[in-house]
């Protein structure tokens, strides 16, 4: 993929009852020819990857607004979307929150995959994950 770049950063916070909160930032730029992103969330952030319930997931456009319904996939190795579908259609112009009751496991390898936002488009991922310790 000519230009499509993703930087992870993670930061964990304490919670009470030995739990933690990582929020790990994604800010991504899509490739100028075909609209993707791909980014293997475990390799960028080393350790065992990602590990945790989903709590939710913020997505914000960015300077470059991605074209309207974009779409993201949370992929475990075997490529099932860890989000079941629930991070279709994103905004082009309003930051979003998407809950999720249900609080899928994230395991080791994930990797986050972006669509349909355009040529070259900016935007943020945020991910909330709840861990214990």
């Amino acid at each position: 993929m000519a230009g499509a770049t993703a930087t992870v950063m993670r930061e964990r916070i304490k919670l009470p009852e030995n739990r933690a909160l990582q929020v790990v930032t994604v800010e991504w730029l899509s490739d100028d020819a075909d609209g993707t992103c791909s980014k293997d969330l475990a390799a960028a952030l080393g350790e065992d990857g990602l590990y945790g319930f989903l709590d939710c997931v913020k997505t914000v456009p960015g300077a470059q607004t991605p074209s309207a319904d974009w779409d993201i996939a949370l992929e475990d190795e075997s490529n099932a979307d860890l989000a079941g579908g629930g991070l279709a259609d994103r905004s082009a112009t309003a930051a979003l929150i998407k809950q999720f009751a249900d609080r899928p496991l994230l395991r080791g390898e994930v990797s986050m995959e972006i669509s349909g936002a355009g040529n070259a488009k900016t935007g943020t991922v945020v991910l909330y994950i709840l861990e214990t310790e």
